[in-house]
C-alpha cells in the first residue's frame, strides 16, 4: 500500500515545521498526487471506470463515478481508505487533473460524474473541457440504459 500523507498531521504539527520540512511534506504530498493520477490514466482496471454516461437527455464521454473511483482506489491499496482517497482525488482537482462534469461540485464520495485529464496542457490545447452532448428524446432512448441509477450529474 501507499502510505500517503493526507490528513495525518493537525494543524499544530503543521505550524511547527521548519520552512524546509514544510517544503519536503508538500513534495511528498505532490508525488502522492502524481502517482494516484497516474495509476487512475495507466492501469487498465482504473480506466475501466472510465466510460460514456448517461444523465437525462445527455451523453457524458469518458467519466467516472465518484463512489466508484474512490471504492477503487481504497480496494487497490493505493490510499488508506475513503477519506484519504476523497481528500485526494479533492486535491488532484484544485490542480485541475479531475473535474465535476458540470463544474459544479468538489469531490464527492458520491454519484456524480467526474473527467479526467492527462495533464492541464489537454484543456490548454483545445481550450475547453470535455463537453457533454446533447441528444434528441429519440437517440436518448438507443444509448444504453443506467436503469435504476439516479445520478446528480
Amino acid at each position: 500500500t501507499y502510505g500517503c500523507i493526507f490528513n495525518r498531521y493537525s494543524a499544530q504539527s503543521w505550524c511547527s515545521w521548519s520552512p524546509t520540512e514544510l517544503q519536503r511534506k508538500r513534495r511528498q504530498e505532490l508525488v502522492q498526487l502524481r502517482e494516484i493520477h497516474q495509476y487512475l490514466l495507466r492501469n487498465e482496471e482504473a480506466r475501466a471506470l472510465f466510460a460514456d454516461r448517461r444523465y437525462l437527455l445527455r451523453l457524458y464521454r469518458s467519466c467516472a463515478v465518484g463512489s466508484e473511483v474512490v471504492q477503487h482506489l481504497v480496494s487497490a491499496g493505493r490510499v488508506s481508505g475513503p477519506g484519504e482517497a476523497i481528500v485526494a482525488l479533492d486535491k488532484l482537482r484544485e490542480l485541475g487533473l479531475i473535474k465535476h462534469v458540470c463544474e459544479e461540485h468538489d469531490f464527492q464520495n458520491a454519484y456524480l460524474f467526474y473527467y479526467c485529464l492527462e495533464d492541464e496542457a489537454s484543456v490548454l490545447e483545445t481550450g475547453h473541457w470535455p463537453r457533454s452532448v446533447s441528444h434528441s428524446p429519440e437517440e436518448a432512448a438507443s444509448l444504453p440504459s443506467l436503469a435504476g441509477e439516479s445520478p446528480m450529474a
